[in-house]
C-alpha cells in the first residue's frame, strides 16, 4: 500500500510540474502581507504577493517539486546525487530571497 501510495503521489507531482505546481503545494507558501515582516503565515492570509515575487516564489516551487521527485526515484542508483541535491536546493534559496537571479529552469 505504501509503495502503491509513493509511486501515485511521484506521479501527480511529475504530471502537475511545472504549470500545475500551486495546485499541489499549500496556497499558503504564494500568500504574504505586502507590508510586514511577519513569518507567521497565518497572519499573511489573504494578502497576494506582488506578481514578480509570486512569479519567484511559484519557481522556486516547481524547483523543489522537481529536487524530491528526482530525489524519490524507486532505485537508488536512480536517485539525484546528494551533492547536486544541496546546490540546487542552495540555488532555490538564492532566487527566492532574490540574492540570485532564476535560470530558465531551475
Amino acid at each position: 500500500m505504501v509503495w502503491t501510495c509513493t509511486i501515485l503521489l511521484r506521479w501527480q507531482i511529475t504530471m502537475a510540474l511545472p504549470e500545475r505546481v500551486e495546485e499541489i503545494c499549500d496556497p499558503v507558501l504564494v500568500q504574504i502581507e505586502e507590508n510586514s515582516s511577519s513569518t507567521n503565515p497565518r497572519s499573511n492570509r489573504g494578502n497576494q504577493v506582488p506578481n514578480d515575487q509570486r512569479q519567484r516564489i511559484v519557481e522556486c516551487l516547481t524547483s523543489i517539486a522537481r529536487i524530491g521527485v528526482a530525489c524519490s526515484a524507486a532505485m537508488p542508483r536512480d536517485r539525484k546525487d546528494m551533492s547536486n541535491v544541496v546546490a540546487e536546493l542552495c540555488l532555490t534559496r538564492d532566487v527566492l530571497t532574490g540574492t540570485r537571479r532564476p535560470r530558465e529552469h531551475l
